[in-house]
């Protein structure tokens, strides 16, 4: 059986991670926009819930999957002779063969909301509210309370990412060895190596999993995003809720934000702004919008409306 203080170990370690890729450090009056339909605008106000949604369903899964890679080229790298250290080695390698099929972050509990710090912006409105007739949100950065989940602001510099992953693959080295032989179990042979491998790294492999949707391919560096990150706990898997897609059935949790915002200590959300994105009748809506945020007790939130010249056709 892992130990507290193992744990405690293996936590301070990830911790460790996430204050080097500096994800954390953020000025929490920084302003974020959740771009999103007119459905769920209404759904974010009246209810204070934000949708976290599962890694391996979000719009573009090869974000997780890019930092997946980067792990297990860290893996790969290392050489070694040592009985123990191979038979982890193989192990890990075999189990993160990436198949389109059965996506090896399908099973994953982490779950995110995702904004950009970019306003008015087309990619956005495009990719997350069709394109016509959606909405953005702006949120105070440091406005969200916890309740196990956190704000990171997405790194995209890969260098760092690839010096995480190294330190990853060797401390899941370093940590394994230490705790077979730290275990009472007399002669240390495959079957005790294995044994010790599957406790180890059903628990190790979830920490690690921490830092996959913290950081991003430099591709997608103009998003400019920040993430609400939340572990799904077993007592709240009957608050899943699911939604089928084009291509699959994807998984979301609701992030219940007031009462009260720790921030402010209100029953409202930290929205700063709503903006009306680009449509063929945005002052209508704008009027009605207004409208919804005063009866709701938001009476200090501006309604502003895209500039971007764009409509379906």
């Amino acid at each position: 059986m892992i130990t507290s203080d193992e744990i405690q170990k293996y936590t301070t370690f990830i911790q460790e991670q996430i204050n080097l890729l500096k994800v954390l450090e953020f000025n929490n009056q920084e302003v974020i926009w959740h771009y999103t339909s007119g459905d769920a605008l209404l759904g974010v106000v009246e209810t204070g819930t934000l949708y976290a949604t599962q890694v391996s369903c979000l719009n573009d899964s090869t974000e997780i999957r890019y930092g997946e890679k980067l792990l297990r080229d860290a893996f790969m790298n290392i050489r070694t002779d040592a009985m123990e250290e191979k038979v982890l080695l193989e192990r890990i390698i075999r189990t993160t063969v990436e198949e389109p099929a059965t996506p090896t972050n399908v099973g994953s509990a982490w779950f995110v909301t995702c904004f950009s710090t970019e306003k008015d912006d087309l990619s956005q409105w495009r990719a997350y509210s069709g394109g016509e007739n959606g909405y953005a949100i702006a949120f105070l950065a440091g406005g969200f309370f916890g309740r196990g989940s956190f704000v990171a602001r997405v790194n995209y510099e890969k260098e760092q990412h690839k010096q995480v992953a190294e330190n990853v693959a060797n401390a899941t080295m370093s940590f394994f060895k230490e705790g077979l032989y730290a275990r009472p179990t007399g002669e240390i042979n495959t079957a005790t190596i294995d044994t010790w491998a599957t406790e180890f790294l059903g628990v190790w492999e979830g920490l690690v999993g921490r830092l996959a949707p913290m950081i991003k391919d430099p591709a997608f560096r103009g998003e400019n995003e920040y993430r609400i990150v939340h572990e799904l706990q077993v007592r709240e898997m009957g608050q899943l809720r699911f939604r089928q897609k084009q291509t699959l059935m994807s998984r979301h949790l609701p992030l219940i934000f007031p009462p009260p915002n720790y921030a402010t200590q209100s029953q409202l959300l930290p929205i700063t702004e709503v903006m009306v994105g680009p449509s063929r009748h945005k002052e209508i809506s704008r009027v009605s919008v207004d409208t919804f945020l005063r009866q709701k007790g938001y009476s200090a939130v501006p309604v502003t409306m895209s500039n971007i010249p764009f409509q379906l056709t």
